[in-house]
């Protein structure tokens, strides 16, 4: 069963630490470690870590969790309007894109700070850290 993780600590000052935070929020557990060896041996050359990180994207696990908070969220006023703010960020209406933003590196802190608020029962609009998010995103 899937479980928005409440206990983790998003913490990150760096694009490294943010995808690492990115991989643990989403349960990201797929090993690549073969397919990043056959692109090096096709490719004769080494990866560098960057490249390396980027291949080892799961891109299936992500959906699942972001599919999982979307669901139970998008009926929460609060919410649907940042999922709105955030979709305009890419001059979209989709609420799906603005959902995606706001697990962006510049979003990705407060968010969680709302996820986790949100799936412990305790969410309202006069949390500091939904008001800052829509201060950022307006």
């Amino acid at each position: 069963m899937i479980q928005y993780p409440v206990e983790l600590k998003i913490e990150y000052t760096n694009t490294s630490e943010y995808r690492e935070c990115l991989r643990k929020l989403f349960k990201m557990n797929k090993d690549f470690k073969e397919e990043i060896k056959e692109i090096e041996n096709h490719n004769q050359e080494k990866l560098d870590d960057i490249t390396k990180d980027e291949f080892s994207y799961d891109n299936d696990a992500a959906a699942i969790m972001m599919e999982f908070t979307y669901k139970h969220t998008i009926n929460i006023p609060e919410f649907k309007e940042l999922y709105k703010k955030a979709a305009l960020r890419m001059f979209s209406e989709d609420l799906t894109i603005g959902q995606a933003v706001l697990f962006s590196y510049d979003y990705l802190y407060y968010y969680h700070l709302c996820l986790v608020e949100f799936f412990h029962n305790r969410f309202n609009p006069n949390f500091e850290f939904y008001e800052n998010l829509v201060k950022i995103l307006s």
